[in-house]
């Protein structure tokens, strides 16, 4: 990130693949004073990226909550088996994407999380 900010100054928005990666950008650009720089994530909605946005100072992030993944993966195999899982049971199980912001950060943010 600084060599980012070396070369492109002026640069306005962070977007990094998950939080981690956006946190540590943040960190960078608070090493060289620069407060007005959207900071954006793909995905994770880590807990640390969830607790900025909520004071405004991260953009959005991806929601991709491991307890939500870990529970899913739980019903899928209790339904196995129980020999629940049909012909029709799908090959692939998603968890609903949301895209966290401000306006609705509150709706994930727990401050208990592991994660």
């Amino acid at each position: 990130m600084e060599d980012l900010l070396t070369a492109h100054p002026d640069a306005n928005v962070v977007l990094g693949e998950n939080d981690s990666m956006v946190l540590g950008a943040m960190k960078a650009l608070e090493a060289q004073g620069k407060t007005d720089v959207l900071a954006l994530a793909a995905a994770d909605g880590q807990k640390e990226a969830l607790a900025l946005i909520k004071e405004g100072k991260y953009g959005a992030t991806g929601l991709n909550d491991p307890d939500l993944v870990a529970r899913t993966a739980v019903d899928i195999g209790l339904k196995a088996v129980k020999g629940e899982l049909g012909a029709d049971t799908p090959k692939l199980e998603l968890t609903t994407p949301a895209v966290i912001t401000k306006e609705n950060v509150d709706q994930f943010y727990r401050a208990d999380a592991v994660f």
